[in-house]
This record gives C-alpha cells, sequence and structure tokens, in this order.
C-alpha cells in the first residue's frame, strides 16, 4: 500500500523543521508534556481539490498545513513563539517546494494566537497554517499512471436539424481507436 500524498508532505515538513528544532512532532493528537516545551507541532488541517486538466484527467490539491509552536507561558513567551515561527517561516521561504514534493511554492495564510491555561501551567501556540499546492494523474489513483478513465468512453453526439423531425436526425459515435 502507498502513502498518501499528505503524508509525505508532512514528513518533507517534520524533516526540515528538525534541521533547526529539537523537538518537532508529526502530529497533532499527542500532547506533549511541559518538560518537553517549546516544540512544534505538524499535521494538516484541511485539504481541497479542483479539476486542473480534464484529458487526461489532472487534479489540483491544495491542503492547508499547520505548525504549531508550543511555549510554556512565561514573561518571554511570545518571543520565543514569534522566534520560532520566523525561523519556521525563513526555511519554508528556503525551501519552498519542499525538496520537490510540492507543484508550487508553499505559501502562509493565517497565523493565529490562543493560550491555554492548565491549571498550574499556560500554554501558548502560535498556528501558521500554509497553503501547499501538488497536482495528481487520474492514472495514479488506479495504480496505472498510463490509465486514465475517459479514454475508455466513446465519444457520442445527438443532434437534429431544422426543428425535430426524426428523419433528419444525426447521431455521431466516435469509437475509441
Amino acid at each position: 500500500m502507498s502513502r498518501h500524498q499528505l503524508t509525505d508532505i508532512r514528513a518533507a515538513v517534520v524533516e526540515l523543521l528538525r534541521t533547526k528544532f529539537r523537538r518537532v512532532y508529526p502530529y497533532r493528537w499527542v500532547a506533549p508534556a511541559q518538560n518537553k516545551l517549546p516544540c512544534v507541532v505538524v499535521s494538516v488541517a484541511s485539504r481541497s481539490s479542483s479539476v486542473f486538466n480534464a484529458a487526461p484527467l489532472e487534479l489540483r490539491h491544495e491542503a492547508q498545513l499547520a505548525v504549531t509552536c508550543i511555549v510554556q507561558g512565561n514573561e518571554k513567551t511570545e518571543d520565543v513563539a514569534e522566534e520560532m515561527t520566523a525561523l519556521a517561516e525563513k526555511l519554508f521561504y528556503a525551501n519552498p517546494t519542499l525538496g520537490g514534493e510540492l507543484g508550487e511554492d508553499l505559501l502562509p495564510l493565517s497565523l493565529t494566537i490562543e493560550a491555554e491555561d492548565q491549571g498550574e501551567y499556560v500554554s501558548v501556540f502560535y498556528t501558521q497554517l500554509w497553503q501547499a499546492v501538488w497536482y495528481e494523474q487520474a492514472g495514479d489513483y488506479v495504480g496505472d499512471e498510463n490509465h486514465h478513465p475517459q479514454a475508455d468512453a466513446q465519444l457520442a453526439t445527438h443532434w437534429q436539424l431544422y426543428g425535430s423531425n426524426p428523419d433528419i436526425d444525426a447521431e455521431d459515435n466516435i469509437p475509441k481507436s
């Protein structure tokens, strides 16, 4: 079973961030302990797809990658979180296609800042969303890059001349060659 492109993109982001950060987590479902902060968490927030080319079918996928810098709250929280966010931005600007994983450059979309009071500790989350774009051939879905579903179809059209007289109706069938 092959990996999904989202998995490969997330793995490339994690690998890139690990060149500058000690603690980078490739999923958001495991909360790092307070003694493991500061850290960076990489996840996929959403994905949408559209037709880029109709024949052969090629899809354009857009994913929103979430890069979250988590810092334990103290008097330097904003400074540390902003420094981490700036460093991640510089890494992405220097490696905009993640070593060829993407079809277009990463683009920053938004930054949200949240704080979570956990009683004894306060954690601050700087989450920057990035747009990641890649392209995929329809043949990739069926495991054969030379197979395109529309290539098996027969083109047919029905047309009429001068109104609805059935004696002059016409139909064209273009068989698959």
